[in-house]
């Protein structure tokens, strides 16, 4: 492999499972995530993005987020940096399908 370039490497397709998601008032979900039934990653984020408007508002639940990113659990060091301790690829069709159980969970929460 020549310098510069980047092996895109294939990975075996993973059972995921969301087992618990919990919505803030600013959109942002927390959930846990169970992978191939072998470990779970506890508070994990799907962190609502707005548009440069809606990024003003201090109340974020009067806005409807745009899109979400996932954010893995982290830590505070003690120079204010934050850092990821845990780290699993996730494809965009699994992002998906994780959104799609987040959503599942809460709608089931609400009729509660």
């Amino acid at each position: 492999m020549a310098l510069g370039t980047k092996k895109t490497e294939e990975r075996k397709a993973h059972r995921m499972d969301v087992i618990r998601a919990h919505r803030f008032d600013n959109n942002n979900i927390a959930f846990d995530l169970k992978i191939d039934d072998w470990i779970t990653i506890y508070n994990m984020m799907l962190v609502a993005t707005y548009s440069e408007k809606d990024k003003k508002e201090k109340d974020k639940s009067k806005c409807e987020p745009e899109g979400y990113f996932i954010s893995f659990p982290q830590h505070k060091d003690d120079k204010g940096n934050y850092w990821s301790y845990a780290y699993f690829k996730i494809l965009e069709p699994e992002q998906d399908m994780i959104e799609e159980q987040i959503e599942h969970i809460l709608d089931e929460a609400e009729e509660k």
